[in-house]
């Protein structure tokens, strides 16, 4: 079973977290996603604007399953945030969030695991030093890491830390990336493994990013 956390030896429930960011729909987003502009090139992948069937991938639709292979990721919404507390950036200064709230549901694997947490990649925003997110919460707590187990899907926060100083944007590209089932030269056994970072993704589509501050 997946460890959800939140127990009775675990974090507290934080409940703008869950119930205000991470449990909202996304009915904010109406038609912006109708018209969209997406990603992918250059020799080894990464993200430009193409629109996703030049460059022969496909794009997600919001709030429905997309299987990438060892999981299915449901993309719900796109935030931007200063704080959000008790989450913690990685100084205490000159940082916002960005947040992506995702569905996860592992399907290739037979034991729980963490390698979700490869499963996407933001673009198009300046100020934002990694590829994958700094955190990836629990949406029934802030609990960073958890394990997943198959067939259990888990909502998700995929924290982004942005420098304040950089804008913010009006939208971002989301690629969604996921696992290939092969043979591991070195140990000659087959197992999954994540795609490469700079390989395209599998789905993808640019989203406009909510500013509206979280309610109380």
């Amino acid at each position: 079973m997946a460890d959800q956390g939140g127990g009775p030896d675990g974090p507290a429930p934080v409940g703008r977290l869950r119930a205000t960011l991470l449990n909202a729909p996304f009915r904010w987003l109406g038609g912006a996603v109708a018209a969209v502009v997406v990603l992918v090139s250059g020799a080894f992948g990464g993200f430009d604007k193409v629109t996703p069937h030049k460059a022969g991938i496909e794009a997600f639709t919001v709030d429905q399953p997309f299987d990438a292979a060892a999981w299915k990721v449901t993309i719900h919404s796109v935030r931007a945030l200063d704080e959000l507390p008790p989450l913690k950036h990685q100084d205490e200064q000159g940082w916002r969030w960005i947040i992506v709230v995702a569905t996860v549901e592992i399907t290739g694997y037979a034991e729980s695991t963490t390698s979700y947490e490869k499963a996407l990649q933001i673009r198009g925003i300046e100020g934002v030093p990694s590829k994958y997110a700094d955190k990836v919460a629990l949406a029934t707590d802030t609990k960073d890491g958890a394990l997943l187990g198959p067939g259990v899907p888990a909502r998700l926060g995929f924290f982004w830390d942005q420098r304040a100083g950089a804008a913010v944007p009006k939208e971002l590209q989301v690629g969604v990336y996921g696992m290939t089932y092969k043979l591991e030269e070195l140990s000659g056994l087959y197992g999954w493994y994540p795609d490469e970072p700079d390989a395209p993704p599998r789905a993808m589509r640019a989203l406009p990013v909510d500013t509206r501050p979280v309610a109380q």
